[in-house]
C-alpha cells in the first residue's frame, strides 16, 4: 500500500483553479519532491496532504485510510493523520525550550513522561541537537532551529514526513548540509516524504523521484536523473537549467537519435529524443551551456554533417574566473557556451570569429514545444544510488 495516494485532487481560490484533478502516489520509504515555482499548486497539495486545506475535489489516502473526500463528506484533522510535517519558518514555540518544543506532539497524545522522555532524547541524538535539550529555541542559530523542527516532526513516528520547503531561509553552505541531515533522518526513519520545492538542486540531490509542476498541471514525474537530463518539454527544460533553447528542424536520424539543423546555420547537431520523429518536424533543441565547446572553424574537415557541429559567429566572451563563457549567433539564434577556464586561451577566439560550436550528444535533447505527455506517477519502490542523485 503507498504511504499516500492522491486522485483527482482539485482546488480552488476564489474561483480561481489551483489543482484539477490531480493523480499522485508515494511509496512506503520514498522520498518524493515537488518541484515547480511560485503558484504552481505544490505547496496547496502539501497542505491538503496535511489536512490545512480541504480539497474541493478528488480523494487522499495515507496508507490505507481515506482521509479526505468531498464526495464522500470525509476530511480528518491534522493531528489524526498520522503525518509529521516541518515548515519553512520552523514553527517553534519561542517560550518553550528545545526539550519542550519536540515533547509537544505525544504529549497531546497523552504519553507517560518515561516514553516522552526517551523518545524525545533519542530523536534529539538523531539530528544531533541533544546538548541544547534545555536551551530556549531563541537562543539557536537558524540551522538548529530547523533541526528542532525537524525532531518534533519525527518524534511520534509518523507514517508520512511533509517538508514545505525546509531550506529556504538557511544560507547556502547551511542548506548543503540540511540537505545530507533530511536525507539521512528520511532514511533512518523509513516513512513516506514529501518534499516541497523551487530550487532544482535541491530536487535533484534530495529525491527518489521528483514531480514537475506548471500551474497545477503535472509536466514530467521521474528519477532525479531523468528529469535533469531528459525533461519532457520546454518548460522542464528551462526550469531545469537548460540555458539553450533553440527552434530547430529534424533532417534524419530514428528511434531515440535525432538530426538537427538550425534555420539559416551551416551544419547540425544530434540530440536525444523522447520519441520518434518525422523529418522536418520543428522542434526545440535543449542543451546546457557546459556542453557546448567552441572552437575555430577548422580548414578541413566536414562541417556540413549533422554530427560535426553548427557554424557560427562570436558575439562575446566573459572570463569568469573559474570558467569562460561564450555568446555564439547561429542562424539567427544566440546560444551560451560555457568551459573550464583551463580549456584553452580565452583569447583566441575574438568577437566576430567565424566558430564552430560543438554539442555534446549524448546531452543534447529535441523537445515539443507543448505541455507535457502523460506523465507516470506510481511510486518508485527501489531509491537510485547516491551517485545517481548527485552526480548528474
Amino acid at each position: 500500500m503507498a504511504g499516500v495516494r492522491i486522485r483527482g485532487l482539485a482546488k480552488r481560490f476564489e474561483g480561481k483553479v489551483v489543482l484539477e484533478g490531480l493523480d499522485l502516489e508515494v511509496g512506503d520509504g520514498e522520498l518524493l519532491t515537488l518541484l515547480g515555482p511560485s503558484g504552481c499548486g505544490k505547496t496547496t497539495t502539501l497542505r491538503c496532504v496535511a489536512g490545512l486545506e480541504r480539497p474541493d475535489g478528488g480523494e487522499i489516502h495515507i496508507g490505507d485510510r481515506l482521509v479526505a473526500s468531498p464526495a464522500a463528506g470525509v476530511h480528518e484533522p491534522p493531528n489524526r493523520r498520522g503525518i509529521g510535517m516541518v515548515f519553512q519558518s520552523y514553527a517553534l514555540w519561542p517560550h518553550m525550550t528545545v526539550f519542550s518544543n519536540v515533547a509537544y506532539p505525544l504529549r497531546i497524545r497523552r504519553r507517560d513522561r518515561a516514553t516522552i522522555r526517551r523518545q524525545v532524547l533519542e530523536v534529539l541524538a538523531a539530528v544531533g541537537m541533544e546538548a541544547y535539550a534545555e536551551r530556549s529555541v531563541t537562543a539557536l542559530s537558524g540551522g538548529q532551529q530547523q533541526r528542532v523542527a525537524l525532531a518534533r516532526a519525527l518524534v511520534a513516528q509518523p507514517q508520512v514526513l511533509l517538508f514545505d520547503e525546509p531550506l529556504s531561509n538557511l544560507d547556502a553552505k547551511l542548506r548543503i548540509a540540511m540537505r545530507r541531515q533530511i536525507r539521512a533522518v528520511h532514511d533512518q526513519a523509513g516513512a513516506a516524504s514529501v518534499y516541497v520545492t523551487h530550487d532544482q538542486e535541491e530536487a535533484i540531490t534530495l529525491s527518489d523521484r521528483v514531480v514537475v509542476l506548471d500551474r497545477g498541471v503535472v509536466q514530467q514525474v521521474g528519477t532525479p536523473r531523468d528529469i535533469y537530463r531528459r525533461p519532457a518539454n520546454r518548460f522542464v527544460a528551462d526550469f531545469l537549467g537548460f540555458e539553450n533553447l533553440l527552434t530547430a528542424t529534424v533532417v534524419g536520424g530514428g528511434g531515440d537519435r535525432v538530426g538537427l539543423r538550425l534555420a539559416g546555420a551551416g551544419g547540425g547537431v544530434m540530440a536525444s529524443s523522447t520519441h520518434p520523429r518525422l523529418a522536418g518536424e520543428t522542434v526545440v533543441l535543449a542543451v546546457r551551456a557546459g556542453d557546448i565547446a567552441c572552437e575555430p572553424v577548422p580548414t578541413a574537415g566536414s562541417p556540413g554533417d549533422p554530427a560535426g557541429g553548427l557554424l557560427g559567429t562570436l558575439v562575446s566572451t566573459e572570463d569568469a574566473g573559474d570558467r569562460v563563457e561564450r555568446t555564439v549567433e547561429v542562424g539567427g539564434q544566440r546560444l551560451l557556451a560555457r568551459s573550464p577556464e583551463t580549456e584553452g586561451d580565452p583569447d583566441v577566439l575574438r568577437p566576430g570569429d567565424a566558430v564552430l560550436v560543438r554539442v555534446a550528444p549524448t546531452r543534447a535533447v529535441a523537445l515539443d514545444d507543448t505541455g507535457a505527455r502523460p506523465a507516470e506517477t506510481r511510486p518508485h519502490h527501489h531509491r537510485p544510488a547516491a551517485s545517481t542523485r548527485e552526480g548528474t
